[in-house]
């Protein structure tokens, strides 16, 4: 069960993920149509992009794993 605190952290992860995952998934788009692979849309912000929402799902589930216990 989520408590007020949980609650706003997920909702928190969620936006937080689905906006990095859509700038990633945007950046996928320009790199594969537009063969853009400028520093800003390729490479480092491209892994962050896709990285950081999967690391913010992982912590998520593992304090709520952790509160169980």
């Amino acid at each position: 069960a989520f408590t007020k605190n949980s609650g706003f952290r997920a909702a928190s992860a969620i936006a937080f993920g689905v906006w990095y995952f859509g700038d990633g998934v945007g950046h996928i788009i320009q790199v594969s149509t537009h063969h853009n692979m400028s520093p800003g849309n390729a490479g480092s912000i491209l892994y962050t992009d896709i990285f950081l929402p999967l690391v913010g799902v992982f912590l998520l589930i593992w304090t709520q794993k952790q509160k169980k216990s």
